[in-house]
């Protein structure tokens, strides 16, 4: 009996992609030296005391400014 999922490639199964742990630890990395560059703040009338944290998928936007250092 095959692998449940052997034949969804780049997927969980036996030919999931290779570069999958890689990616995940390079993308904080360059996220880091982007923000490094950039001074980042909440936007003029953006009450920061109105973010909450939810169980639940909704998004809700957040106003900022991004300015280059």
């Amino acid at each position: 009996h095959d692998h449940r999922y052997s034949y969804i490639p780049f997927s969980i199964g036996q030919r999931n992609c290779i570069g999958r742990m890689f990616s995940l630890s390079e993308a904080p990395l360059i996220v880091t030296l982007l923000l490094q560059s950039f001074t980042v703040q909440f936007a003029d009338g953006f009450d920061p005391k109105s973010l909450q944290i939810d169980l639940t998928s909704v998004t809700k936007p957040i106003n900022l400014q991004v300015k280059l250092v």
